[in-house]
């Protein structure tokens, strides 16, 4: 008498193509590998979009900016060099 395992054909459901074990949802795919996925496409998106941004200087302490050369110029100023104008907060 021979008794013998059944043997694996194969997965019996689909393999997820991003990480290449079993799925366990319908779809083929597992929902963190899909997010994942649609994650990476927004990256290169978002680093595409920051290449052609022209860098940011970081704000130093004291001081702000202007609207309109985005200068910035020591917070007590009451003028930019552009010719700006800020208007002074009144506490009231």
């Amino acid at each position: 008498m021979n008794i013998s395992k059944p043997k694996m054909v194969g997965p019996v459901r689909a393999t997820c193509p991003v990480c290449g074990k079993t799925a366990y949802s319908h779809g083929g795919i597992h929902p963190q590998c899909a997010v994942s996925q649609a994650d990476a496409v927004s990256r290169v998106a978002i680093k595409k979009a920051a290449a052609k941004a022209p860098p940011v200087p970081p704000r130093q302490q004291w001081s702000k900016t202007c609207p309109r050369c985005h200068r910035q110029v020591p917070a007590r100023r009451v003028t930019c060099d552009c010719g700006h104008e800020f208007i002074p907060t009144s506490k009231s």
